[in-house]
């Protein structure tokens, strides 16, 4: 599931001034935790410029984040947004927030040992992130079997019908810890960067949060963010 979620903040405590400054915000929610870690980077970043906020969540698609901002029906979209070429043709992007790995996830004695030896293999992606469109473009549509949760290719994979998983390195690791016969390979997949998407020449909105997020990776308060929050599902 994913969602959109709409900020109403005003430096003022006017129905006019919050009408102003209302951002809509569409994010994936894979989890609640997920949730919670990019609210928290949004409120700290807006707490630098707007006093109130209110927040409503509305279901949507991961892989619709991209068209609705370019489209003018979000302002901003976090989802663990990985900056691509060819996302960077429809929207601007914030400054890297943070850095992953894909990761990929086989059952201990796979013949799996790299990245190279997933030619010909099943291989569990979650639906429209950069695990899937890299496979996807190295592998396969044939090879590429799509999940909306990582609880659902874990149970695929402990069941045989996929033979590994690529996923964030971060919640790889949570998968590992809560489930036993599984590994992480030492050979990542890729490496990638997060950051926040924003429609085009929205430059006054990209601005004011990129300084704010900046303060914050300063600070580390991204860091503590990203490390309280991030979870398997």
């Amino acid at each position: 599931m994913c969602t959109c979620i709409q900020w109403l903040s005003a430096t003022h405590n006017t129905s006019a001034s919050a009408r102003h400054n209302f951002y809509e915000i569409i994010m994936n929610l894979s989890a609640l935790n997920l949730l919670q870690q990019l609210v928290c980077i949004c409120k700290a970043a807006y707490d630098c410029s707007f006093d109130l906020f209110a927040i409503i969540i509305i279901d949507n698609l991961f892989d619709s984040i991209i068209t609705a901002v370019s489209a003018g029906k979000a302002d901003m979209g976090m989802a663990g947004m990985t900056v691509t070429e060819d996302r960077k043709k429809n929207v601007d992007f914030s400054q890297t927030y943070a850095s992953a790995i894909q990761a990929i996830i086989v059952p201990e004695g796979s013949d799996i040992k790299t990245a190279d030896d997933m030619e010909g293999k099943k291989i569990g992606v979650m639906q429209g992130f950069t695990g899937d469109l890299n496979c996807t473009e190295q592998f396969g549509e044939d090879s590429v079997v799509r999940f909306n949760k990582s609880a659902e290719a874990v149970m695929a994979l402990q069941q045989g019908k996929i033979d590994c998983i690529v996923i964030d390195n971060e919640p790889a690791k949570k998968i590992i810890e809560a489930n036993k016969g599984l590994q992480i390979l030492d050979s990542k997949y890729s490496q990638e960067d997060y950051a926040i998407a924003f429609a085009k020449g929205n430059d006054g909105l990209h601005d004011a949060v990129d300084k704010a997020l900046g303060e914050l990776i300063d600070d580390g308060t991204v860091e503590k963010i990203m490390n309280e929050y991030i979870v398997a599902d």
